[in-house]
């Protein structure tokens, strides 16, 4: 595939940008992680820490929803507010699911119950929803399976907030896009905005420039699926 490649004629914006910020304000052994400097449009919230001092407590499935029809929302309305003290939008990424819903294949109801409810919570605020983290490692059932719990994050995300964008589950092999081809076989790719691609490389061994390659093997899949028209995050 030929890709190409048009050089920015003035300065890149910081909407071209987003950011995994671990943590905000947090005090941990005396160091409080600050907010970075450099300019970003978007946040993504998986494996944060709520900002301030105490309890590590993270914002996955199982913290918000520790058991069947109970929520705490203190640590997520921390983390959107630190979002938008800082004019960032913010990406919701469905990982580690609560082990009464099934843990590492979760079940559809449980699933529908958590994303109404935090649909509802955050009425607008989180814009960005992306499914099954890396779910070539995380994530246990079958195919099929996967794309019902996608359809279920989907079809939620427009009916609860039209203008939310959601993003496939993330593929962590990014030099074998076998598992996402099979995603899309499955009927996936009705199920997602954006394409979601987690590159990891060896910097000791090429560098980042290593990626492009990889990186070429995901516009392949989509327009063979049909899809050539879907964005690539």
């Amino acid at each position: 595939m030929n890709v190409t490649v048009t050089q920015a004629t003035g300065p890149v914006t910081a909407s071209y940008f987003g950011m995994s910020v671990e943590a905000a304000g947090y005090n941990v052994s005396g160091v409080t992680d600050a907010w970075p400097t450099i300019p970003f449009s978007i946040q993504r919230s998986l494996a944060v820490w709520s900002p301030g001092d105490g309890t590590i407590n993270q914002i996955h499935w199982a913290n918000l929803n520790p058991s069947p029809g109970v929520f705490n929302w203190t640590e997520l309305d921390a983390w959107m507010a630190e979002c938008k003290a800082h004019g960032t939008a913010m990406i919701y990424t469905l990982e580690s699911a609560p082990a009464w819903a099934g843990g590492s294949n979760p079940d559809p109801a449980a699933l529908q119950a958590f994303l109404t409810a935090i649909l509802t919570h955050t009425n607008g605020q989180i814009q960005y929803w992306e499914g099954i983290n890396e779910f070539e490692a995380n994530f246990t059932g079958s195919m099929t399976q996967l794309v019902t719990l996608q359809q279920i994050l989907y079809q939620t995300v427009k009916q609860l907030d039209p203008s939310g964008i959601v993003l496939s589950p993330s593929s962590q092999n990014s030099f074998d896009p076998t598992a996402i081809v099979n995603f899309l076989k499955a009927g996936g790719g009705a199920y997602f905005d954006v394409l979601a691609v987690h590159e990891y490389v060896n910097v000791t061994s090429g560098g980042a420039e290593l990626m492009a390659p990889w990186i070429e093997h995901f516009p392949t899949a989509l327009t063979h699926a049909g899809l050539g028209h879907k964005p690539i995050w």
